[in-house]
């Protein structure tokens, strides 16, 4: 998942974590499952010109929502 993050135009870092319990919770009988937002805590730095943006997606268990939000913007 990183690499074809790290792919797209712009980018500069990815780094992809998926939450290995999650992911044993909602296995089928057959042994798979589908990854879903739960599962996934995502970042990425995008540099664009003299600008950089650092953001994440993360899971928010209060709201049973995934979270996307910019952690750090530099401008170099």
């Amino acid at each position: 998942m990183e690499s074809c993050v790290k792919l797209q135009p712009f980018v500069v870092d990815a780094k992809v974590r998926i939450d290995r319990k999650k992911l044993g919770e909602k296995l089928s009988k057959f042994g798979y499952t589908s990854l879903d937002a739960e599962m996934i805590f995502a970042e990425v730095t995008v540099r664009v010109g003299n600008e950089t943006v650092k953001a994440t997606l993360r899971w928010d268990e209060d709201l049973r929502y995934p979270i996307m939000e910019v952690v750090d913007e530099k401008n170099l």
